[in-house]
């Protein structure tokens, strides 16, 4: 059980962040990915628009349209239902703690000090 809950937690940390910053995943990491935080949503309501923000963050400007045909492919489908299947033999309880190990991660990169840029605005070099 904690070797499941360590790797949940390290996919709701850090898969989904780093989904983001490629071009498009693959419709099977699409559904890993939506798996997950659609199941941290039902056991995390409080922190569901959060989950919903990630979703947004690793799909990034995908039209509705290309979202339903992925959606619809059988890789998507595949990795939703390996991850969805898998997430509902563990504990709500520890699936509620894994959720806000992730969500507590999240946040703590968010309030990362960023770097001083003493009153200088920040230029892309050339």
């Amino acid at each position: 059980m904690k070797i499941s809950r360590i790797v949940f937690v390290c996919l709701c940390s850090a898969a989904a962040p780093q989904l983001a910053m490629a071009e498009m995943p693959s419709p099977q990491a699409l559904g890993i990915v939506q798996a997950i935080l659609t199941y941290c949503a039902q056991v995390d309501p409080k922190e569901a628009a959060l989950y919903q923000a990630q979703w947004k963050l690793v799909v990034g400007h995908a039209s509705q349209q290309q979202l339903n045909s992925i959606e619809g492919s059988a890789g998507y489908k595949q990795g939703y239902d390996l991850i969805s299947g898998q997430l509902s033999k563990t504990s709500k309880e520890d699936s509620a703690k894994a959720c806000a190990a992730g969500v507590s991660s999240h946040r703590e990169k968010e309030d990362a000090p960023r770097r001083p840029s003493n009153g200088q605005q920040i230029r892309p070099r050339k």
